[in-house]
């Protein structure tokens, strides 16, 4: 809630509004995914195409309310399910970088998932308390936008969608489409291509580390 009015007054700036319902958990365990659903309806408005334009300008309304350089990315998923990897993959492209222009949490060896998020969450707010957090993570949503990433301020919930009292994530997020909404979510993401989601980890990559250069 630290970037509330900053967040809310770029909205305002830009044409198309970004805005996802809270994450819907898909299991509770480290091997199952953590997977938010994006909007199915057009209640909801078309989420911002993933651009280091967008991200700039949000870290730039963070940073003047937040007062920090260096935000933290927290990279939000299980390296146990292909689909939703795309957070501990984009985590692990950005390890190289981290302490640079940001600080990274959850990687491939490390991942942040339902059962340690409030600790990982506990340990950005002591080490970094006044850095925005951008946190990144898989989605479902139509078949024909399988492999989009999408930006929007604010953040992710995970376990909505279960009545799971998970804390939110995340100042400013990013999501990835990593299969289609179904009645089998898990068999769609167990079955998504290594090679898609990788694509879309390194663009993401390459788009924080643009933005926050």
């Amino acid at each position: 809630m630290r970037l509330l009015h900053p967040v809310r007054a770029f909205q305002s700036q830009l044409s198309m509004q970004a805005r996802l319902p809270g994450s819907l958990l898909r299991g509770n365990k480290q091997n199952q995914p953590d997977i938010q659903e994006a909007p199915a309806n057009a209640d909801f408005a078309d989420p911002l195409p993933l651009h280091s334009i967008y991200l700039a300008q949000l870290l730039k309304s963070a940073r003047i309310y937040a007062n920090t350089e260096k935000p933290v990315v927290l990279c939000i998923g299980t390296d146990r399910i292909i689909g939703d990897s795309l957070g501990p993959l984009t985590g692990s492209l950005l390890e190289k970088y981290n302490g640079a222009s940001f600080f990274v949490y959850g990687t491939l060896s490390s991942t942040v998932h339902a059962c340690n998020l409030e600790k990982t969450l506990r340990q950005i707010k002591k080490e970094h308390p006044h850095s925005a957090i951008i946190a990144v993570d898989a989605s479902l949503g139509q078949e024909n936008k399988i492999g989009s990433v999408f930006i929007h301020p604010g953040s992710i919930k995970p376990g909505m969608g279960v009545s799971k009292n998970l804390p939110a994530a995340g100042d400013i997020s990013i999501t990835g489409i990593a299969g289609a909404r179904g009645n089998q979510p898990y068999l769609t993401l167990q079955t998504a291509r290594l090679s898609l989601i990788m694509a879309m980890a390194e663009e993401i990559c390459a788009c924080i580390v643009d933005a926050c250069g």
